[in-house]
C-alpha cells in the first residue's frame, strides 16, 4: 500500500540493472524513467540510489506519486532494464488504505438490523424457545424455575446486595456478644481483658507506628540516626532542628539554627576553652570576663610579641625570694652616704664630687673607702708618652737653643 500524494514519498525498489556482456549488476549510472497513467514517458524527477546488493531505489516526487498508478523503469546503455508498476492507495499515510464511501461497512448500522435466516441457514435449537435456553445471555427473566445447584464460590462479593449482608450479620451475632470478626467502631467497651500480652502482629504494628512518628518529628536523630549535614542542622541542611524551636533556642543565641557549630559551640568545645582546674577562674561580673591573675599569666601564653609580657612577669615574680617588693620600693633615703654604698659599687656609680671624692690623711685625693694610688702608678702616668710632663720637657729643651743664638 503505497501512499498517494504524500509530502515525503517512500522509496521504491525497482530492481537490478544487469550488464548484458558480463552479467554485472550496476551500482551507478542508471536512469529512472516514469510512465504515469494517461501521460507520456519521461525521466523521473526524484532521487535515485542503490542498495548494497545493487537494487535501484527510486524516491518519486510528490507530484509523481499523485496518480492512480505509475510505472518506473531503471535503464542503462548495454544493460537489461528493470521496471515496477505502483498502484497507490487513496491515503497519503503509508500503510493506510481508504475505501470509497460506497464500499464502506457500517458495523453500528448492521448490529441494529433484524437477521432473517434463509435456507440452508438454521437457528440452533439451544435458543429455539424461551422455555429451553441453554446458552447465550438472558436480558430479563420474569419467572425462573428449575434452578441448577450453585457450585462452590460461584457468587462473588459484587453479586451480593448490601442489605442482604446486613441481614446475615444481624442473624449471626448481637452487639453485646461478639466473639469473632472485626469491630469497626466501639461506643462503650465493657468487660475488657485486664491481663495478657499483645500479639506479635500488634507489637510490630505499634513499633512501626512509633518509629514513623519519631522520624516524622525528627526525634530519631537524637540517638540513632545521624543528621544529614553536621554543619547545618537547620533549613540549609537536613532541618533536623527547625528554627525557633526550643532545642534551636538552646543551641544558638538567635533564631537561625544553622549558626550553631559543634566544633566551637558544643559542651565539649566550651569545656576545652576553660582551665583544667575550674577553681582557678574568677568571674568579675555578669558579662563573664575572667580576671587576668598571675596563675593565668604563668599557665597561658599571652598574645603580645614573642611572649615578652609573660616572660617579664615570670622573671619578676616567679622567684623564691623576690628582690623587688613593696618594702624595697618604699624607701625614704634621698642622699645616701658613702658608707651606704658598697666598695665595689662606689667605683661604678657616677655621683657628685661632694658626695664621693675625698682626701686621705696625707692630702691625696682618692675614692671614698678606697686606698690611694701606688707610687709606681703615679710614676708611670707622669712618664707616659704624651703626658703633661713630657710636653713641658719638650718646650724647655727649646729654651737653650734660643739663648745660644741671641747676640
Amino acid at each position: 500500500m503505497y501512499p498517494k500524494n504524500a509530502a515525503s514519498p517512500e522509496k521504491i525498489a525497482i530492481g537490478a540493472v544487469v550488464q548484458i556482456s558480463d552479467g554485472a549488476v550496476q551500482t551507478s549510472g542508471c536512469t529512472v524513467r516514469i510512465l504515469t497513467s494517461g501521460d507520456a514517458e519521461g525521466d523521473g524527477g526524484g532521487t535515485t540510489a542503490y542498495s548494497t546488493d545493487g537494487i535501484v531505489l527510486y524516491t518519486p516526487t510528490q507530484v509523481e506519486s499523485n496518480h492512480a498508478s505509475f510505472i518506473l523503469i531503471a535503464k542503462k546503455t548495454g544493460c537489461i532494464p528493470a521496471s515496477i508498476t505502483v498502484v497507490p492507495t487513496l491515503s497519503a499515510t503509508p500503510g493506510q488504505a481508504v475505501c470509497a464511501d460506497t464500499q464502506k461497512v457500517d458495523v453500528e448500522t448492521i448490529k441494529t438490523q433484524a437477521v432473517t435466516c434463509a435456507s440452508p441457514t438454521t437457528v440452533p435449537t439451544s435458543i429455539a424457545s424461551p422455555t429451553n435456553i441453554t446458552a447465550g445471555t438472558i436480558a430479563t427473566v420474569t419467572n425462573l424455575t428449575n434452578l441448577p445447584t450453585i457450585p462452590n464460590d460461584w457468587i462473588a462479593a459484587a453479586g451480593v446486595k448490601a442489605d442482604a449482608v446486613t441481614k446475615i450479620q444481624t442473624g449471626l451475632a448481637t452487639p453485646t456478644n461478639i466473639t469473632a470478626g472485626t469491630i469497626t467502631t466501639v461506643t462503650n467497651l465493657t468487660n475488657a481483658p485486664t491481663n495478657g500480652d499483645l500479639t506479635a502482629t500488634m507489637k510490630t504494628s505499634a513499633q512501626t507506628a512509633a518509629n514513623a512518628a519519631l522520624v516524622a518529628n525528627n526525634l530519631d536523630h537524637f540517638m540513632k540516626t545521624p543528621v544529614s549535614d553536621i554543619t547545618k542542622l537547620g533549613d540549609s541542611g537536613g532541618n533536623e532542628v527547625p528554627d525557633s524551636t526550643v532545642l534551636s533556642l538552646m543551641l544558638c543565641k538567635g533564631t537561625d539554627t544553622d549558626t550553631y557549630s559543634h566544633t566551637t559551640d558544643s559542651m565539649e568545645a566550651v569545656r576545652d576553652k576553660l582551665p583544667t582546674n575550674l577553681e582557678d577562674m574568677s568571674i568579675t561580673d555578669t558579662t563573664g570576663i575572667v580576671k587576668a591573675d598571675l596563675v593565668s599569666i604563668l599557665a597561658y601564653t599571652l598574645t603580645e610579641t614573642g611572649g615578652y609580657l609573660a616572660a617579664a612577669f615570670k622573671k619578676l615574680f616567679n622567684v623564691a625570694t623576690p628582690v623587688l617588693t613593696c618594702e624595697s620600693v618604699n624607701q625614704t633615703i634621698d642622699n645616701p652616704t658613702a658608707a651606704a654604698i658598697g666598695t665595689d659599687a662606689a667605683s661604678k656609680v657616677l655621683v657628685t664630687p661632694a658626695q664621693k671624692i675625698v682626701t686621705d690623711g696625707s692630702g691625696f685625693v682618692t675614692y671614698a673607702n678606697a686606698a690611694p694610688p701606688a707610687a709606681s702608678a703615679i710614676k708611670t702616668a707622669i712618664e707616659a708618652s704624651g703626658s703633661h710632663l713630657a710636653l713641658i720637657k719638650a718646650v724647655t729643651d727649646k729654651v737653650d737653643t734660643i739663648v745660644e743664638v741671641v747676640p
